[in-house]
């Protein structure tokens, strides 16, 4: 049994009284007939006091206001919050829209584009965008770790571009044009405008006719090179393509819509078949891409295998969802020029 008896504490301040509590050996009846009726009361007082007594000093408000602590608060690093994606190169970049691109493109497409691989069977549309990306991406690098790294000052339109603008330019929307255009140039990170656009595009609406565009803005000339054998119609709807590009670079040096003019080159190769059409027009493209001649001899053969590896390792890609270049290795998983 315990019992509360008064103590007279000086330090209690204006209480004067504190209880303790002590044990003893009476009754319940007989300790509760000399507790006053106030004695919780009292106790709730001394504790807080001695609380308040033993209590740390608060440490000062910070100078800054409100909203600007908030700005400069630094919270600790969780396991939840987002890490910032880090920067990539340009040569990346144009990787990570071919990536993008085997996201939309369905199993289908890709199985006919690497069936279209094979000798004897016209490259397609898919195939050809395959490389044509990888390969830019490759000129890219080239450029900017060269030492001193040199400017970017061409810019591609793989095939499935060019035919939509194409579409585009020939119902009179240059304003799509345009946007897909700069889609091509601005988000790689490239500063000011290209010197050249080099396209592969197909020659109106035929399946197995391709030919290479080369626009150089600063002349403002265009030059067609094919190497088609058979008479085909002449196709002027490239010529529009010069109110887009002049929409999305307004500060280069344009011809007079009165002047415009498109120079048609033809490569004659008595020995490439029909069937390789296409492969031919890539290897164009390349020369041009590269700053070589357009007419420089390339393998056909072995480019078509280059292309079959190609689109034999994007579909691995896709298989694997290793469709991101910040996902691992990829940043020098490719295949040599």
């Amino acid at each position: 049994m315990y019992r509360l008896r008064i103590k007279d504490n000086l330090e209690a301040g204006d209480l004067g009284k504190t209880w303790h509590v002590s044990q003893t050996g009476r009754t319940d009846s007989q300790l509760l007939a000399n507790v006053p009726d106030n004695v919780e009361h009292h106790e709730e007082l001394h504790h807080n006091e001695v609380q308040e007594r033993n209590r740390p000093p608060s440490p000062p408000l910070p100078p800054l206001p409100l909203e600007a602590a908030k700005t400069q608060q630094h919270w600790p690093a969780n396991d939840w919050q987002v890490a910032q994606i880090p920067a990539i190169p340009s040569w990346q970049r144009v990787y990570q829209r071919l990536l993008d691109w085997a996201l939309v493109w369905s199993d289908n497409e890709l199985q006919r584009a690497l069936a279209s691989t094979l000798p004897g069977v016209h490259v397609d549309e898919v195939a050809l965008t395959i490389w044509l990306t990888q390969t830019y991406k490759r000129y890219v690098r080239a450029k900017q770790v060269e030492h001193p790294p040199g400017r970017v000052d061409r810019c591609y339109v793989p095939p499935n571009i060019a035919d939509a603008i194409n579409i585009a330019v020939f119902n009179g929307r240059h304003g799509d044009a345009k946007v897909m255009l700069r889609d091509l140039w601005a988000p790689f990170g490239f500063d000011g405008m290209p010197r050249l656009l080099i396209v592969l595009a197909r020659h109106r609406r035929d399946a197995n006719h391709y030919v290479v565009h080369r626009f150089a803005l600063p002349e403002g000339s265009l030059t067609t090179y094919d190497t088609y054998p058979e008479k085909t119609l002449a196709d002027g709807r490239p010529l529009g393509w010069w109110f887009a590009i002049q929409a999305a670079w307004p500060n280069a040096i344009y011809p007079q819509p009165d002047n415009l003019v498109q120079k048609i080159i033809r490569i004659n190769r008595p020995m490439q078949l029909t069937v390789d059409n296409s492969v031919a027009a890539a290897a164009i493209w390349r020369n041009l891409i590269m700053g070589s001649k357009a007419e420089r001899s390339v393998d056909l053969v072995r480019l078509r295998d280059l292309i079959n590896t190609e689109v034999k390792s994007l579909i691995a890609r896709k298989e694997l969802g290793r469709l991101s270049v910040l996902g691992g290795k990829s940043q020098w998983e490719d295949i040599p020029p």
